[in-house]
């Protein structure tokens, strides 16, 4: 009885101190100075469209030219606002159109009144994703209490997330499509399976930068054997692709997916330099070594074989002490804290192994801290709980935490290399994840100890080794 009125009290606590956090991010969101730098372009580009101007916005001329008019008319019609610098910011730099079709799409459904009712409303929609994408992972790792007080804490000093409001860039856009994907998977059914593949899909051609979430869940299901569910995923990501495209051709010809992609590969390497905020590691190493090679795509590589491998040699260790080769990999069905993993590990390679990670794409690194911290508060060893939650939190600071910065005052070069070392720290953990025994976790099924297909499975997973 005890025991259940602390956790209410908590759980009451917990939700006055996520009413707070979501009151200071607004408050921040509010501050002259955050003017929306990567919304601006956004709104551009979606207006164009809504006035049916051309839908070569991936041209150098046609960006120009756009840029040019919009400035002449806000310098005339909105001097001082925040509309205004925010338009002469990218006029002084540049109109950098390298989303898909599908983002400047949705962005033409978007009303088109004055720019400050229109990104008041982006920032709710912002501050909302963020709880919904915490809401859908502590759901999922089922961690309420944590999971509330995390969530405060984040939207009041999460540097990457004030960061991003800031810009109003749609990295908190992406997490809240990622607890709505956790969400959706909470129900294990074959129908939610195609759902939750064809809203991820639809994600995916939203912003490419989920594309490893979309890989990890169906590559863990074929380690696992279940035909079924791959097939699922697979129906369900053509599905959203043939929808995405078909939303998207109502403002752009099918052949702007080409002009996107060769955009993207053609974008000029000015303008991702580390010197302007390019908190990428795979840039960083290529600036050190002074070197041509590939090293993004070598990164991508190494961290999803890592991660293939060490999936499928915990589910095909031996069974028993000193036996020769593996047993063969058994049916077992995936839980939802698997696909949170899956999430996390997407999300993970992405941060590492992509050419430009601007620090406000970090928000993306909370699938990994939430389910680093479950791990961690799983453990029945006191020293190894201590250790681990320990090292979530270390992470978490390393990445961004407001006092803590302004504490720290780290150089530039310093930060990105925090935050590399965290991200790494994080990735190792949901490895570490992998090998969780049954014995380890309680309150949710892992990798290692999911409901056995048959009598044969149970008897394997009650030897040592397992």
């Amino acid at each position: 009885m005890a025991h259940s009125r602390i956790k209410t009290g908590l759980l009451l606590f917990g939700v006055i101190c996520l009413v707070g956090g979501v009151c200071s991010a607004w408050t921040f969101a509010l501050q002259p100075r955050c003017i929306g730098i990567d919304f601006v372009q956004f709104r551009i580009v979606g207006q164009h469209l809504q006035r049916g101007g051309s839908a070569r916005v991936y041209d150098d001329d046609v960006r120009a030219e756009l840029l040019q008019s919009v400035f002449q008319q806000v310098s005339v019609d909105e001097p001082r606002s925040r509309h205004f610098y925010a338009v002469r910011f990218r006029h002084d730099r540049s109109l950098e159109t390298y989303s898909t079709p599908l983002l400047y799409s949705t962005f033409a459904l978007l009303p088109s009144d004055d720019y400050e009712n229109s990104i008041r409303r982006f920032w709710m929609l912002a501050i909302a994703a963020t709880v919904i994408g915490m809401l859908g992972c502590w759901a999922a790792l089922r961690m309420q209490v944590p999971g509330l007080f995390l969530t405060a804490a984040v939207l009041t000093w999460f540097n990457p997330l004030l960061i991003d409001l800031n810009v109003a860039n749609v990295n908190q856009v992406q997490l809240g499509m990622l607890g709505i994907l956790l969400l959706l998977l909470l129900r294990r059914t074959p129908p939610t399976d195609f759902v939750a593949a064809f809203w991820l899909g639809l994600c995916l051609a939203f912003k490419p930068s989920l594309v490893f979430c979309a890989a990890m869940t169906p590559a863990l299901s074929m380690i696992r054997r279940d035909w079924s569910r791959v097939a699922r995923w697979l129906t369900g990501f053509a599905a959203s692709a043939v929808v995405g495209v078909a939303f998207s051709s109502v403002w752009f010809p099918l052949t702007a997916w080409v002009d996107w992609m060769r955009a993207v590969g053609s974008m000029p390497d000015e303008i991702i330099t580390v010197t302007m905020g390019n908190y990428s590691a795979t840039r960083m190493l290529q600036d050190w070594t002074a070197s041509a090679l590939p090293f993004s795509l070598s990164a991508a590589v190494l961290l999803t074989v890592v991660t293939i491998g060490t999936a499928w040699f915990t589910e095909c260790r031996p069974t028993l002490p000193g036996s020769i080769g593996f047993a063969s990999t058994r049916q077992r069905r995936m839980t939802v804290q698997d696909d949170a993993l899956a999430v996390a590990l997407g999300c993970q390679i992405f941060l590492l192994s992509s050419k430009l990670v601007w620090y406000h794409y970090l928000v993306l690194s909370l699938p990994a801290v939430l389910v680093g911290l479950k791990f961690a508060i799983d453990q029945r060893r006191l020293m190894e709980r201590l250790v681990l939650i320990g090292v979530v939190l270390w992470s978490t600071l390393l990445i961004g935490f407001a006092p803590i910065d302004t504490w720290l005052a780290s150089s530039a070069e310093e930060h990105r290399l925090r935050c590399v070392m965290a991200n790494v720290l994080l990735f190792a953990l949901l490895l570490m994840r992998f090998t969780a025994r049954s014995d380890v976790v309680s309150g949710g099924q892992t990798m290692s100890s999911a409901t056995p297909a048959s009598p044969h499975q149970s008897t394997a997973s009650k030897t040592p080794g397992r």
